[in-house]
Formats: structure tokens, sequence, C-alpha cells
């Protein structure tokens, strides 16, 4: 908003004191530039007709129009009838350039030249087929609203033109005018249409196409155009404009509206190169419009867009996942001597932890991890405790659990729990854990430990007395304690905490 403020005000400045320079200058104008199919100083979407958008810093357009018309001025008595042609054959050339001075503000200079035409004095008949010069236009574009970021574009575009032509065969306005207009698009419409309005003003002092009659003064200027993508590289245009008097808005004899259309072949990718060929006919014919009109342009445009990046949306905060683990620890499988073969006194206690996983169904994998103590090799305890972990899960497959469900991985002496430097603390490192995976919403049990684990020595294997269960119920502990485990009567109660059972 800030920004559009101080786009305002300047352009608010740059329009005044283009107006004080214009004042002492539109007072005499004494002439009629009948050259009014003049193309836009950027070549946008259209041909005569503004569009909003500008070239961006340091882009520019350039571009050649000749035309060619029939009858493009008429003179009439004082009943406003047609007395003769004026201006019968006319053929005029246009150069077009335009730069972009800032992201929104372009300035553009038109140059007009009418390298052939025929020309009848009024009254007299006399016929002056003949070379001319034409009036140098002078524009800057005002940029309001982007609309490559909002559904309209608004634009303003002051002008003022010098007297450079031939003010006497009606190429010139023979003094300084000036006027601006209003710009009123639309953006890309599917990416294939757009729409545009131009409204304005052209201040000047009246001037007589013949002695007396047929004045022209300050003239209200208009046109829209319709831009259509029809293919690929080819555009269609089409487009109205005219002017009317101030003074005398609805006057049929002073006004003038002209219909054009065109094609637009551009056979680069970024559309910077294109050939432009079509025609129009003069609906109100008084000066400018003719019977009818071909014309044809050749147009380089390379407008430097501002890459506009929206800012990213606010990121939502990302879900920490729930931990959804149990784990069962224990130290009462025992192994034979620096093997993994399990040894028949260990089965009982994994057909239990095997009961406990199969009777609850929201437990969805199970990982089975063996760990050793320090006494050995790295290397040795890695391997053998990956192969003692196999073992248990060969013996869950082999029980009927789904093989797809368990994985065993060796854990070596990389995690101890206790300290390798004495017995105990060897003891409660040899031991194989089950970590169970449970369902999302799945409820989670209680976990109670006791540190008075017995311990049992040894390197065949025998791990420390430490099973971490979690149950719904304190009392399904006690009950699984007293009953196949553990000599309950030798522990301390333990304090609670959540997830699980050490005992």
């Amino acid at each position: 908003m800030r920004g559009f403020i101080s786009k305002f005000y300047f352009s608010d400045l740059l329009i005044s004191i283009f107006c004080l320079f214009l004042i002492p200058l539109v007072s005499e104008a004494a002439s009629f530039d009948t050259l009014s199919f003049k193309p836009s100083n950027d070549h946008g979407y259209y041909l005569t007709v503004e569009q909003s958008q500008t070239l961006g810093r340091w882009g520019y357009a350039i571009g050649v129009t000749g035309d060619l018309s029939n009858n493009s001025l008429v003179f009439r008595n004082n009943l406003g009838v047609k007395v003769q042609d004026g201006i019968q054959k006319e053929m005029a050339l246009h150069l077009g350039m335009a730069v972009g001075l800032l992201d929104w503000l372009n300035l553009g200079v038109n140059v007009s030249g009418v390298p052939y035409q025929q020309f009848v004095t009024a009254g007299t008949l006399v016929r002056d087929n003949g070379a001319r010069m034409g009036d140098v236009l002078l524009d800057l574009k005002f940029r309001l609203v982007d609309n490559e970021i909002s559904p309209i574009g608004l634009a303003l575009v002051p002008f003022v033109t010098f007297p450079t032509g031939n003010s006497s065969r009606f190429v010139s306005n023979g003094r300084i005018t000036g006027g601006g207009k209003l710009v009123l698009d639309s953006m890309k419409i599917a990416e294939r249409v757009s729409f545009g309005i131009n409204a304005g003003a052209q201040i000047r002092n009246e001037a007589s196409l013949t002695r007396g009659l047929q004045t022209i003064g300050n003239q209200f200027l208009y046109g829209a155009g319709v831009n259509v993508e029809v293919a690929k590289p080819i555009q269609f245009v089409a487009e109205v404009n005219g002017w009317t008097l101030f003074d005398n808005f609805f006057k049929a004899q002073n006004r003038n509206l002209e219909v054009d259309g065109a094609l637009k072949f551009m056979p680069e990718e970024k559309h910077r190169l294109q050939l432009i060929a079509g025609g129009g006919v003069g609906l109100q014919q008084e000066a400018g419009a003719p019977d009818w009109r071909v014309f044809s342009a050749i147009v380089y445009r390379l407008p430097v867009k501002k890459d506009f990046t929206p800012p990213p949306p606010a990121m939502a905060p990302v879900p920490v996942p729930e931990v959804r683990e149990e784990v069962i620890t224990t130290n009462k499988i025992h192994f034979a001597l620096n093997k993994s073969t399990i040894r028949t006194d260990s089965t009982s206690i994994l057909n239990d932890i095997l009961d406990q996983i199969k009777g609850r169904p929201e437990v969805e994998s199970v990982r089975i991890e063996g760990h050793t103590d320090s006494t050995g090799s790295d290397e040795y305890n890695q391997k053998l405790s990956e192969q003692r972990a196999n073992s248990v899960r060969s013996f869950f497959v082999d029980k009927g659990y789904p093989a797809d469900k368990i994985t065993a991985v060796g854990m070596g002496e990389a995690s101890p729990v206790a300290d390798n430097t004495i017995p105990a603390g060897r003891a409660q490192n040899r031991r194989v854990e089950f970590h169970l995976q449970i369902k999302p919403g799945s409820h989670m049990r209680v976990e109670k430990k006791d540190n008075s684990s017995s311990t049992f020595e040894g390197k065949e294997g025998s791990y420390q007395d430490c099973l971490c269960v979690h149950f719904s119920h304190i009392s399904s502990v006690c009950t699984l304690l007293a009953g196949t485990l553990f000599s309950v009567g030798s522990r301390k109660p333990a304090e609670p905490k959540a997830r699980g059972f050490r005992i």
C-alpha cells in the first residue's frame, strides 16, 4: 500500500510539471493531425489501445508500422454535407519506441511520417501528391495496479505532441498539444484472453478544417481492445477507437470512430519478435477515420519481469510422531557356550513371552535385539549377538509367529546398561530385548522397574534377570511374576513409571 501511494504522488508530481509545461503552448493549435492510427509505443497486447502493464526497469520495445488508408479526411459544408475528400490515398509510417525507467514507469516516443499522400485542397481542388513529416508524440506510462498479481490492471498515460509535421496537409497539429489516458485492463483469462479499455482527453485550441467550418477543439479519446490467443504462436486482436468533442459530445460531424483487427504472429517462444498484419474501416468518418485501412508491423519487445515470489505459506508445525513402542527385556534366555543354540531351560520363558505377544493384536511388529558384555573383541561380540538374536527369531517363527512381522538385529557390546568392569554389571548387559511396535491409538501399558534382579555368570550367554513387560493392570503383572518367571518373595516393591515393567 505504501508503494502504491508513493507511486501515486510521484505520478501526480510529474503530471503537474507536464501540465505546467503545456499551459502556455496549447493555446494556439492551428491545425489537426489526421494520423489517428498510431500504435502504442510499448507495443503491448493491442494495437492503438494501451495496456496497463509496463516493460520493467530497462526493458524496451521498438516497432515500425506501415499503413495505407483511403479517404482519411472529408471536407463538409456549413450544412454538414460532404463536399470532397481532402486526403485520398495516404501511406504512413510510425516508429514507436519505449523503455522502462522503473518497474512501474515507461517512457515512450512515436515518430510519424507520410512517404506518400494524395491531398486535394478544399475549394480549389488543387492536388498535391508528396511526402510529409508527422508530429512527434512523447508519453509516460505509470502502472498503478499490476494485473499480473491482481484481477485488473490500472495505468495512467499522459502524453504531449510536438509540431514537427506539415500542418497545412493535416498531418500535424501545428502547435504543441497534450493530454492523457486512463487505462483499465484484465489479467490474462485462462492464459488466452485479455480485455483493455482506454479513456482520456487531448487538450487543444480549436482548429478549422475548412474556413470557419468543421472546427475541432478539445477531444474526448476512447478505445477498447481484446486479445485472444488463437494458437500457440498466433494472437487475434480486435479494437475500436475514436474521439468526440467535449463541447458537442454527440454531434455526428465531430466524431471519429474506427474498427480494426489484426493477427500477431510470434515465432519465438518468448514472444519477443512480433509480425503483425491487419485492417480496418471507419464507421464515423470525420477526420482520421478512413473508408478502409490496411497495415502491417514488425516489433521487437523485451520486457524485464520483476521476479514476484509470493511469501511462503506459514509452515504448519511438524507433528512429532508419538513413540509407540514397548520393550520386554530379559536375561533369562540361556545359550550354549559361545554358540547361538538356545538351551532347553530357556524355552519356558520364550513361550511365555511369545504368548504375551500373540495375545495382543495391537502389536504390529517385533524387533529382537541381542546384547553382550564387553568381554572379547568387538567383532566377536557383534557376530555372536546377531546369531543369538536370529536364533530367538527362528524360535518364534517355528512356533507360528508371522515371519514378516519379526526381525532380529545384533547390538554387540555397543549399548550397555550397566558397568562392564564388574561381574554384576556384565550380567546386566548380557540380555535380549523384544521391541514391540504398537498400532496408533492402542492402549500403552504401564512400566515398573526393579533393579534387584539376580545375575548369572558365564560367557555362555546367561542374561540378567530383567523382564520389562507392559500391562494394563498391575494385578496382571503380579500374577505373571508369581506364576512362572521369578521368585517374588526376595524382591522389593517397585515404584510405578510409564511404559512397562522391570523386574
